[in-house]
């Protein structure tokens, strides 16, 4: 089940068939893709993906063999992109307290509020007015205590317009 997917579509108030005539599918078979029973072709995975503004990949994290989400599934290091918004459109290895399906099409503020997550918006604000790469250290209150992470910020572009944010977010020790 791509709860993500669903979460994405009733918070935009959106039904099946909305989204599938949106994508030109037939809404029998967007419910199969939503419930993971069929997975979308490439084609349909990016039209589907331009309805929610999240990244096409999210369909087959699940499914395909991801390096990357191997050699970083154990290590203190999150990543994650953000659209303009800074609603949350990708993101690999959240924090054990965040279900990456809790996560997608959320703001930080959506999912939690406290002073960490405030330094952790103001950040990528700053990031996208700047246009700059922005790093600091951030300390969040999480289940297993207080922890420090130091965060990279770093601005991405469609092209050569301005699109979101892109973290990179490293458990700190001193």
């Amino acid at each position: 089940m791509r709860s993500w997917l669903i979460n994405l579509r009733k918070n935009m108030k959106l039904t099946q068939s909305d989204v599938a005539e949106k994508v030109f599918l037939d809404r029998g078979y967007y419910a199969q893709i939503e419930h993971g029973v069929r997975d979308p072709s490439i084609e349909t995975a990016i039209k589907i993906a331009e309805v929610f503004q999240v990244e096409p990949t999210l369909f087959f994290n699940e499914k395909l063999y991801n390096p990357f989400y191997h050699v970083t599934s154990k290590l203190p290091i999150i990543f994650a992109i953000c659209d303009l918004d800074l609603r949350y459109t990708w993101i690999s290895n959240p924090s054990k307290d965040f279900s990456f399906h809790n996560v997608i099409g959320k703001t930080d503020f959506e999912i939690t509020h406290n002073s960490g997550v405030e330094a952790l918006v103001a950040l990528k604000k700053r990031t996208l007015q700047t246009e700059q790469i922005s790093s600091e250290l951030i300390t969040f209150p999480l289940s297993k205590g207080d922890t420090t992470y130091l965060i990279y910020a770093k601005p991405i572009y469609d092209g050569d317009i301005l699109s979101g944010v892109a973290t990179t977010s490293v458990e700190f020790h001193e």
